[in-house]
C-alpha cells in the first residue's frame, strides 16, 4: 500500500468514527428527550382530557342534564385527582341536585389540596347550611371571614347563619357590615331588627332599624314598614296575595309569612308566629339559602314554644 493510499484509509476512517460518534451523541439525547417526554406525556394529556370534560360538564349543566354532567366531572377527577377544577365543579353540580352532603366532601377535598381557598371554604359553608349542619357552617363562615377580611361584608348568609346559631350580637355586626355593600335589602333590615330585638328588645331593634334606599320586590315595602310601625302584617299579607303571577306570588307569599312570623316573634309573639313560620318553611323549597333558614327557624321556634313560657302582652319597654 502507498503512502497515498495509506492516507486516504485513515482520512476514511476518521470521517466514519466521527460520524458515529455523531449520531451516538445524537441517538442518546433523542432517547433522553423520549424518556422524560414519555415520563410527562400521561399527565399532560390527562389534564387536557380532563379540561375538555369540565367544559363538558359546564355545558351540560347549562342545559340542566346535570347527571350527564355529573358523570363527566366525575371522570376529570378521576384523571386529575389533584386538580382542584374537578372537585370545584363536581361539589357545584351535586349543590344543585341537592346532593349537599356530597357537595361537602367535595368543597372539603378543594380545602384538602389548598386549606386557604376561600371559594372552596364559602362553598362548603353553604352547603353544609343546607344540609342542616348549621353549627358547621357557622364554623365555616367564621373561617372565611378571618382568613378573607375583605371578603367578610358580602356574607349576609354568614349573618343569617349566626342569628340562628344564637350570636346575635355578632350577626348584627355583620349585616351593618354589609350595608357597606348593600343597601337596597330590606331582608337585611329584618334579619338585623330580629338580633337586635334578642339582645336589647323592640323598641331599640325599631330606633336601630336599618334604611333601605329601595327593594321593589312584593311586599318588601311593606315588610319595612311593618318593622318601622308605619304598618299592619295584614297589608304585608294583602300585598303577597295581590300578585298574580304563580312564581312571583309563591316567592311573595313565603317572604310576607317568614317576615312576619320573626317580627312577631321578636315582639314576644312566638305561638303566633309559630303557624306562620311552619307555612313558610313548608313552601320554601325553591328558596335555597332562605328555604333552609325558614326551616330550621321554624324548628327553633316550635322547640322554643314547645319547652318555653307563654306569650306575653309586649310591655312599652319590650315595645
Amino acid at each position: 500500500m502507498t503512502a497515498s493510499q495509506v492516507s486516504e484509509t485513515l482520512s476514511a476512517f476518521c470521517r466514519r468514527s466521527a460520524t458515529t460518534v455523531i449520531l451516538g451523541l445524537i441517538t442518546g439525547l433523542w432517547l433522553a428527550t423520549a424518556s422524560a417526554a414519555g415520563q410527562e406525556t400521561a399527565p399532560i394529556q390527562a389534564l387536557a382530557r380532563m379540561r375538555v370534560l369540565l367544559g363538558e360538564a359546564e355545558a351540560l349543566q347549562r342545559q340542566r342534564r346535570t347527571n350527564e354532567a355529573l358523570i363527566a366531572a366525575t371522570e376529570a377527577i378521576r384523571l386529575a385527582p389533584k386538580s382542584v377544577e374537578g372537585w370545584m365543579l363536581r361539589g357545584r353540580l351535586r349543590a344543585a341536585n341537592g346532593a349537599f352532603r356530597d357537595a361537602a366532601a367535595d368543597f372539603a377535598k378543594v380545602l384538602e389540596l389548598n386549606p386557604r381557598d376561600p371559594d372552596a371554604r364559602f362553598q362548603r359553608a353553604l352547603a353544609r347550611f343546607r344540609d342542616g349542619r348549621l353549627a358547621r357552617a357557622v364554623e365555616d363562615f367564621d373561617r372565611l371571614a378571618e382568613m378573607a377580611p375583605q371578603r367578610m361584608p358580602e356574607l349576609w348568609q354568614r349573618g343569617v347563619a349566626l342569628s340562628l346559631a344564637g350570636r346575635h350580637d355578632d350577626a348584627r355586626r355583620q349585616f351593618e357590615a354589609h350595608r357597606r355593600v348593600n343597601t337596597n335589602d330590606v331582608e337585611l333590615s329584618a334579619w338585623h331588627y330580629f338580633s337586635v330585638a334578642k339582645l336589647e328588645g323592640p323598641a331599640q331593634a325599631r330606633s336601630a332599624l336599618l334604611p333601605v334606599s329601595g327593594d321593589p320586590r312584593v311586599p318588601m315595602p311593606e315588610i319595612w314598614r311593618l318593622y318601622a310601625g308605619q304598618a299592619e302584617a295584614n297589608a304585608v299579607f294583602a300585598a303577597a296575595e295581590s300578585v298574580s303571577d304563580e312564581a312571583t306570588g309563591a316567592a311573595a307569599r313565603f317572604y310576607a309569612r317568614l317576615y312576619v312570623a320573626m317580627y312577631l316573634d321578636a315582639h314576644g309573639r312566638p305561638t303566633e308566629a309559630l303557624p306562620l313560620a311552619r307555612e313558610a318553611a313548608a313552601h320554601s323549597a325553591a328558596y335555597d339559602f332562605l328555604g333552609q333558614a325558614a326551616r330550621l327557624y321554624a324548628e327553633q321556634l316550635a322547640a322554643r314554644v314547645a319547652t318555653g313560657p307563654a306569650d306575653r302582652e309586649p310591655t312599652r319597654a319590650a315595645e
